[in-house]
């Protein structure tokens, strides 16, 4: 079956878990989103797994070449994939004109 590779950016705790950053993925031609993370999940474990079933998960940003992605996004060779939960805190303070 032909391959492709993509480029996958972990963020946050995703990070924490696997131990890096980011890698180089081979996945089956006309893999999903879905199939990267069901991959990814056997790869790295029971944490990686509990994090990607936790409801919290469905909350997680995926992006595929800057644009968020579902989980029926096919892939393509060279894409660019970042896995993160979405970043929080901080508030919006909106100082008035003088």
């Amino acid at each position: 079956m032909i391959k492709l590779i993509v480029f996958v950016k972990y963020l946050g705790y995703f990070s924490q878990i696997i131990g890096k950053r980011e890698e180089k993925v081979s996945l089956d031609k006309g893999a999903t989103v879905e199939v990267l993370l069901q991959n990814l999940a056997k790869k790295y474990g029971r944490k990686f797994e509990e994090a990607v079933a936790s409801r919290a998960f469905r909350s997680a940003v995926i992006l595929v070449n800057g644009e968020q992605a579902d989980m029926k996004r096919k892939l393509n060779h060279g894409d660019n994939v970042v896995i993160s939960f979405p970043m929080g805190g901080g508030s919006l303070r909106v100082c008035p004109r003088n």
